[in-house]
């Protein structure tokens, strides 16, 4: 017996003009939103350097590649679609909050990078350029 092939249309029905009922709502991209999330949250709080998650990219994108065409491993083939994107913010999280550009003067600590005196003397100077030619301290002579 052939099987018929059944599209998208004809998997849900739909409702009918005067019924109350609604028609399902689909929303694909809020499972990679929740994996990108959770991603940036692991990326922030578990103490894995950042190519561990580069590795862990990579190895969920071959899991993907491998199983997509295998129907009954579609769920595996989601779940590493998810894990790829969860890792992909985690390194994205990881980059912007624990680099350092080449022109910033910086120290860092366990905390993360904090400004040094060189660099917020210049902060102050560049918002308020008049700090550099006024004393600090007045001197009144009574």
């Amino acid at each position: 017996m052939a099987s018929e092939s059944v599209s998208p249309s004809q998997t849900v029905p739909a409702a009918a003009p005067g019924s109350k009922q609604r028609p399902p709502i689909r929303a694909p991209l809020a499972v990679a939103a929740g994996a990108l999330v959770l991603g940036i949250a692991a990326g922030r709080f578990a103490p894995l350097p950042t190519g561990f998650w580069i590795v862990l990219i990579l190895a969920a994108l071959g899991a993907a590649v491998i199983t997509f065409r295998r129907r009954h491993l579609h769920p595996i083939t989601s779940a590493a679609v998810a894990m790829a994107v969860g890792s992909l913010g985690a390194v994205h999280l990881r980059q912007n909050m624990y680099t350092l550009a080449s022109e910033e003067t910086m120290c860092s600590n366990r905390k993360g990078a904090q400004p040094s005196i060189r660099q917020m003397t210049l902060w102050i100077l560049r918002v308020n350029p008049g700090a550099a030619r006024r004393p600090l301290t007045r001197t009144t002579v009574a």
